[in-house]
């Protein structure tokens, strides 16, 4: 038996957890969640029990009772001897979309924090445009409502400076933005072709500090993306997320500024990264 685990961001309330396996072969026993990132908490360690022979006799079934696991007793920090497993190749797990019309939002900071094009599977796709680049909209007041702006087609690449709506963004040389401060945001209006798993990208320069994107589609959070610190060179992050087909208000909020943004992309498919 061996203890798998993920970090996930969970709001508070009552819900339906669906625990789907697109790949089975395998058994589970005990499954917990435990408060704060990177936190696993112990499991108790399982033993086979000997099937009797003929000249044997079971034992009883009340004589040793059930491991409680204490809900409490989590570690505060990970165990050094505790590993991750490795993350299998995205082409072996099939994408299963959600049954229902809108799937629960999945916050995961720690998603690809770091992921970078020089992985060798899958192969990266270049993701033209689809129309050619429009004139960057006016530096809009925050609360500025966006439906009357153009639609960014997704999937596609656009200007991070295209935004119908922002609050503390700056516009440098007209091609990128910068000045990132902690809580600082930028709208975009969208319109999702059709649904399925999509790969968001974004081209980054964190100069001093690391810093974080939150995605929210409608005032819901979709993703959260962790930005590296780049030593002041251009890097492309990405990661998965579901979008349902449609036209949404795109809030690219930052919780942790520090960096610039010079352009974002949406590609279909899982890991299906591209250069932009």
């Amino acid at each position: 038996w061996q203890t798998v685990w993920a970090n996930v961001w969970l709001n508070a309330g009552s819900y339906r957890l669906r625990i789907a396996f697109p790949q089975g072969g395998f058994s589970v026993n005990w499954i917990a969640f435990a408060e704060g990132s990177n936190n696993p908490p112990p499991l108790p360690e399982e033993t086979d029990t000997p099937v009797p022979t003929s000249q044997e006799t079971a034992p009883p079934t009340s004589a040793t009772p059930a491991p409680t696991v204490n809900p409490t007793a989590f570690p505060t920090a990970l165990p050094t001897s505790s590993t991750p497993p490795p993350t299998p190749p995205p082409t072996s797990i099939p994408t299963v979309p959600p049954t229902s019309s809108t799937p629960v939002p999945t916050l995961s900071p720690t998603k690809n924090p770091t992921a970078s094009p020089s992985i060798a599977t899958p192969a990266p796709t270049k993701v033209p445009p689809t129309s050619a680049p429009t004139a960057p909209p006016t530096n809009s007041p925050a609360g500025t409502d966006c439906s009357s702006a153009s639609s960014i087609a997704v999937a596609g690449v656009f200007e991070a400076e295209h935004f119908c709506n922002q609050q503390g963004i700056k516009v440098v040389s007209g091609q990128k933005i910068s000045k990132i401060h902690n809580g600082d945001y930028a709208e975009y209006k969208i319109q999702v072709a059709a649904s399925g798993q999509y790969t968001f990208a974004a081209l980054v320069n964190s100069p001093v500090y690391s810093g974080q994107f939150n995605l929210q589609l409608d005032g819901i959070s979709v993703l959260w993306l962790s930005v590296p610190h780049t030593n002041g060179n251009w890097k492309m992050i990405w990661a998965n997320v579901w979008l349902n087909a449609g036209t949404y208000r795109l809030r690219v909020a930052f919780p942790q500024g520090g960096f610039e943004v010079d352009r974002m992309a949406f590609a279909e498919g899982s890991n299906n990264y591209i250069y932009i």
